[in-house]
């Protein structure tokens, strides 16, 4: 993707610098400062923090006259000072606290000191062991007359046992046994062998359409990101595109969720065979500038995902 064109301004506001007028950074923030403050604000993530940073770099690019570039540079170069400003912002912000300083031991009396000499148990007494004593006696007492009582209560088996009261010249009743009587055998009647018999119609299946037509058959959606593998991004975001082609049947297909620091949008219907492309903003992030590289990814319904891989490069 080519850079976009020079503001017309450009040439004044080198000059202004270069000679170092007392209203040059207001006129640069006054005509690149919208741009810049969007720009550090997807690098910082915040609005305030943005506006803090595009400061910092403007003043810094004012105060140094013979670092400004040509016209047609400038541009890039407010990014790229704006850029290194947010850096240095997010480092700062993440280096870790300096250690606390050791503290010295206190000579302090321990717990058991101020607590003093723990006093023993007293003893229990005569007292608890005469209640130990009369507990047993009372247990042993209560045993026995239970076994008393069980022992009056088992019969003697000697006596001879007499049959209950009413059951004197009972029998058993003997089961009464019926023989079915014998069923007449069925006769198959004349008119019954004559009616003709239904035929089964042939259903349709749960399946089929009532109509009788079939249904043409769902496509897949193949992904092609060869385009937004390994693109440089500078200093202003960059864009690349990704082709999507329905195969074995027409799909509808959309743009479903995206992941890193990427945009995509769309959907629409494609035929069989058919193919379009989507188009894919890449924003540069501060991660990417500390480690090189960054990805990101855009996923389609109903299926498929294009994956984005980008370096950033310093000037």
């Amino acid at each position: 993707m080519p850079d976009p064109p020079s503001h017309p301004e450009d040439a004044r506001l080198v000059d202004a610098l270069r000679a170092r007028r007392p209203e040059a950074v207001g006129q640069v923030y006054n005509v690149h400062g919208p741009p810049l403050i969007g720009y550090a604000g997807a690098l910082l993530g915040d609005r305030d923090a943005a506006v803090e940073a595009v400061r910092a770099a403007l003043l810094r690019a004012g105060a140094a006259p013979r670092a400004v570039p040509e016209a047609g540079e400038l541009r890039e170069w407010l990014h790229d000072l704006v850029r290194r400003e947010s850096l240095e912002r997010v480092l700062g912000a993440a280096s870790p606290p300096p250690p606390p300083p050791p503290v010295a031991p206190v000579d302090a009396p321990t717990l058991a000191d101020l607590a003093g000499p723990v006093p023993e148990p007293p003893d229990p007494g005569p007292a608890r062991r005469r209640r130990r004593r009369l507990g047993l006696a009372g247990a042993a007492a209560a045993a026995a007359l239970v076994a008393c009582a069980a022992f009056l209560l088992i019969p003697d088996a000697s006596a001879p046992r007499r049959p209950p009261a009413g059951s004197k010249g009972l029998t058993a009743p003997a089961p009464v046994v019926t023989t079915p009587a014998p069923s007449p055998t069925a006769t198959a009647s004349p008119s019954a062998s004559l009616a003709p018999r239904p035929t089964a119609t042939p259903s349709k299946r749960p399946g089929e359409p009532r109509d009788g037509r079939r249904r043409a058959p769902r496509g897949r959606l193949a992904v092609g990101d060869a385009g937004c593998r390994g693109i440089g991004v500078a200093g202003l975001p960059r864009t690349c595109r990704i082709t999507l082609t329905a195969r074995g049947g027409p799909v509808r297909w959309s743009v479903s969720s995206v992941s890193g620091r990427v945009s995509a949008s769309g959907g629409g219907r494609l035929g069989g065979g058919d193919s379009t492309s989507v188009r894919v903003t890449v924003w540069p992030s501060v991660r990417c500038y500390v480690a090189g590289r960054d990805s990101g990814a855009v996923r389609f319904s109903p299926g498929g995902t294009a994956r984005i891989s980008y370096t950033c490069r310093r000037r």
